[in-house]
């Protein structure tokens, strides 16, 4: 008799409470918690999968001890003859690491000069009358650091790069009557040091419109073909530069 009025209550609370029955059937689905864990440790995980690639093109300028104003190369953009601008072009491969780093490759096509008789007239590289132009190709792979959205919020991404690179060149020195002097002492291949800033936008059609203006430091000082005895720096040049590309990846 004791076992059937047992029976009874049991039946009595099921109906009465229908969820209890079904409480265990949704268990499963109540782990808030452990799920957000799981998909947070999902997205941290996660490779980037947002690359980036186009095309450059821009200016670059000579910044050594042929030209300019002082008498050895300086290492400012103040030193660059306006008149001697010469032109650069080629393309960029990057890769997005997450939201402030980014490895770029680069591949650049430049040529630079300048010429003493450009230099003001009461400098010390007037008189010497050398000029030199020479053709570049660069490549190099760069770390791109980008601003925090939460010290800047606005749509485009400001960085600053740098890196490490090499140069093929060939530079042909010539005195004040054209005519072709020995080069002194020119290494290439030789190793580069990018360095400098930009600014790049990507609208809803993941196109990729940017600029940056990056110095080259070098080990060398015959980039002009021409080891200054009284220089203090070795030879650089600077580059800025347009961009256009297309982002693949979110």
């Amino acid at each position: 008799m004791s076992k059937i009025i047992c029976v009874l209550i049991v039946h009595l609370l099921i109906y009465a409470f229908p969820s209890i029955g079904s409480a265990n059937l949704n268990c499963e689905n109540l782990r808030p918690r452990n799920r957000s864990r799981d998909q947070r440790n999902t997205q941290w995980n996660q490779p980037s999968t947002i690359w980036d690639f186009g095309v450059s093109f821009g200016t670059s300028h000579s910044l050594t001890d042929i030209g300019g104003t002082g008498i050895s190369a300086q290492f400012s953009f103040f030193d660059a003859q306006p008149t001697a601008t010469s032109f650069q072009g080629g393309g960029f491969i990057r890769s997005r690491l997450g939201d402030l780093i980014a490895l770029e490759t680069t591949l650049i096509f430049a040529r630079i000069g300048a010429a003493d008789s450009l230099s003001p007239p009461n400098s010390g590289r007037f008189p010497r009358g050398y000029h030199f132009q020479n053709n570049l190709l660069e490549m190099s792979l760069q770390a791109n650091l980008y601003l925090p959205k939460s010290i800047l919020n606005i749509p485009p991404e400001i960085y600053v790069f740098s890196g490490i690179g090499f140069l093929l060149h060939a530079p042909q020195l010539k005195n004040w009557i054209d005519d072709i002097l020995p080069v002194d002492d020119v290494r290439s291949p030789q190793p580069v040091i990018p360095i400098g800033f930009g600014i790049h936008y990507t609208n809803n059609l993941n196109m990729i419109f940017g600029f940056r203006t990056g110095f080259r430091l070098t080990f060398s000082d015959t980039i002009d073909g021409y080891d200054a005895i009284h220089g203090k720096n070795d030879d650089s040049y600077l580059f800025n530069s347009f961009s256009i590309g297309y982002r693949i990846g979110n």
